[in-house]
């Protein structure tokens, strides 16, 4: 399976250094985030409103850990928490607007990119490939 592994990191690359290219003028507005913090955010941009459970379990750390995480973005003012009208002791996560901006641009940078890529392949193997991703993600 050496092929398919090369031929993986082959169309990365190429998506990652087209992504950066286009991305020039974005920066995430803060500074000294790590790739897993970068991660975490990424993870309440695409899953918008979601509780601090949610958030544990698609970031795949324990309550606790996700506290800590939510914690220092609050004092980063990246996040806020918005209550339930219905359970106070529910809460939302929500990111602050220069965020929300910054994800926006950058996802419809990511997806013009995957717009380009999914128009060279006809319906059927659009299935196909959305079967192999299914099978591919069930082992993680």
């Amino acid at each position: 399976m050496p092929q398919l592994k090369e031929a993986y990191y082959k169309l990365y690359d190429k998506i990652v250094a087209e992504q950066l290219r286009r991305e020039k003028v974005l920066t995430l507005p803060f500074e000294n985030i790590t790739p897993n913090e970068e991660f975490y955010l990424d993870i309440l941009y695409r899953h918008k409103g979601i509780t601090l459970s949610e958030f544990a379990r698609l970031a795949k750390v324990t309550k606790p850990g996700a506290t800590h995480i939510v914690g220092k973005f609050e004092k980063l003012g990246a996040v806020y928490k918005n209550h339930s009208t219905s359970d106070k002791r529910v809460y939302y996560l929500e990111l602050n607007e220069k965020l929300l901006t910054y994800y926006q641009k950058s996802y419809q940078i990511f997806d013009d990119i995957f717009q380009k890529l999914e128009s060279k392949l006809q319906p059927e193997e659009v299935l196909l490939l959305l079967k192999l991703f299914g099978k591919m993600e069930e082992s993680l």
